[in-house]
Parts: structure tokens; C-alpha cells; sequence
């Protein structure tokens, strides 16, 4: 599973457990995050010719 600052606290909260006991390669020490999270938001942009148009009959 790929790191999410979002997701890792639900999950940890439904175990009841800490995000960094749940996900402890992800934390150091002092509890501070080492490993890169997803984006909040991401910006999909289709490619040209990701989808194909079909002309109206």
C-alpha cells in the first residue's frame, strides 16, 4: 500500500491504534512523518487520445 496522510489515520483508528504503531517504517522517532504521502489534491489530465470520440451519426 502506497503512503496516505488521509487514509492511515481511518485505518489505525478502526484497529485502534496510533497511525505511527499501525505504520511504524513510516514515522521516526519522534513520531514525524519520513517516507512521502500522496498529494491532498491530484490533477488528472487526460493524454491526447486517451478516449475516442465517435462523430454524431
Amino acid at each position: 500500500m502506497a503512503p496516505n496522510v488521509h487514509l492511515e489515520p481511518v485505518i489505525a483508528k478502526a484497529l485502534d491504534m496510533s497511525a505511527e504503531a499501525l505504520f511504524p517504517e513510516r514515522f521516526d522517532a519522534a513520531g514525524r512523518r519520513v517516507t512521502r504521502t500522496r498529494p491532498m489534491k491530484r490533477i488528472m489530465e487526460s493524454a491526447p487520445g486517451n478516449v475516442e470520440t465517435q462523430g454524431a451519426g
